[in-house]
């Protein structure tokens, strides 16, 4: 089996956290909740993440290690695994992007998953995403 014969379903929810943000001191905390779906024939696990985080003045901020949420999910096929987990930007609004490594032996799949927009005021449009 190639990488290529592997689908995943990823869909992404954010939410701006005013109770946690402080403006006035530049901190705006976003929450994501993730939810992937292992749509391949054959159970994989989800080895590493990276992610690229843009804040509204165009600084990147780059994250990347081992699984997700000290986790290194297995996913059987069809199996969905679901963590949340949070960023904080020194901008009110923002992006981050990235990909997945997934692995089954002795074969590995990146799978990206959508743009996660990040805005704190509740009247700018932050759609959830659905890959």
């Amino acid at each position: 089996m190639s990488s290529n014969d592997y689908q995943f379903d990823i869909d992404v929810d954010t939410r701006f956290l005013d109770d946690q943000s402080a403006p006035e001191d530049d901190r705006y905390v976003f929450a994501y909740h993730i939810t992937i779906q292992n749509r391949s024939p054959e159970t994989v696990t989800l080895r590493r993440r990276y992610w690229e985080i843009t804040d509204a003045h165009g600084r990147l901020r780059t994250v990347e290690g081992t699984g997700v949420v000290g986790e290194q999910p297995c996913l059987a096929p069809g199996e969905i695994f679901e963590y949340s987990s949070s960023a904080i930007l020194d901008a009110p609004w923002g992006k981050m992007s990235g990909r997945y490594l997934f692995e089954h032996s002795p074969m590995a799949a990146k799978c990206g998953h959508p743009s996660l927009p990040s805005r704190s005021k509740p009247n700018l449009p932050c759609n959830n995403l659905k890959k």
